[in-house]
């Protein structure tokens, strides 16, 4: 079956045919993820994917990525089978798991600097697309006004059908006087001069030096 065909089952919470989900496979939604066919379909029965009209279908070698107005759902392929999801957009994401909070400095190699992408790490990406990627990485630390060291990583980018899909993750410090670290996901789809652009605030645990 074709990538788009296990894209539509899964998003209804249904086994994709032909192992088009694999079975080690993990889901980043929010702050939690999912591990396993089974708590993935089980997840997305519980909350369907639903891209809305005008949604498009953007696959690679090795990456697909389904884009609506509110909600996107990215994954990372083998021989055509899903096997590496992360989720953006409206519902209810998986509760993350108790953590020990520890401290990182998404600078501690003393490359200053927001946006950090390698291009050898998305050989997909089109590399007439890498100043346009690095431009709605630059636009989207803007977007987050006076954050405390925002710095986005380039998760994920390919090109295909003359677009181009960036998923970044966007990690911050938020304010006050203990300050608490995470992820936040973005998704950027590139047709030409438009830009598409998809994020969420994931939900910020305590301080938590301790479990």
């Amino acid at each position: 079956m074709s990538v788009a065909a296990h894209f539509h089952a899964l998003a209804a919470g249904r086994r994709p045919a032909d192992d088009g989900l694999l079975g080690n496979t993990l889901l980043e939604w929010g702050a939690g993820e999912a591990y396993g066919e089974e708590a993935i379909l089980e997840l997305f029965r519980a909350a369907p994917f639903a891209p809305g009209d005008g949604a498009v279908l953007i696959e690679s070698a090795r990456s697909v990525a389904w884009v609506g107005a509110d909600a996107a759902l990215v994954a990372d392929l083998y021989d055509g089978r899903i096997g590496r999801l992360w989720r953006l957009g409206p519902g209810a994401p998986p509760a993350a798991e108790p953590a020990v909070a520890v401290a990182f400095d998404p600078d501690l190699q003393q490359q200053r600097g927001e946006v950090y992408a390698r291009a050898d790490d998305h050989p997909d990406l089109a590399a007439t697309a890498i100043p346009q990627v690095l431009a709605v990485g630059e636009a989207l630390i803007a977007l987050l006004g006076p954050a405390h060291r925002a710095r986005a990583f380039l998760t994920r980018a390919f090109s295909a059908d003359r677009c181009t899909v960036a998923l970044f993750a966007i990690h911050h410090l938020s304010a006050g006087a203990v300050r608490t670290a995470g992820y936040d996901h973005a998704l950027a789809l590139i047709d030409g001069e438009t830009v598409r652009l998809i994020g969420e605030r994931a939900a910020r645990a305590p301080w938590t030096p301790r479990l």
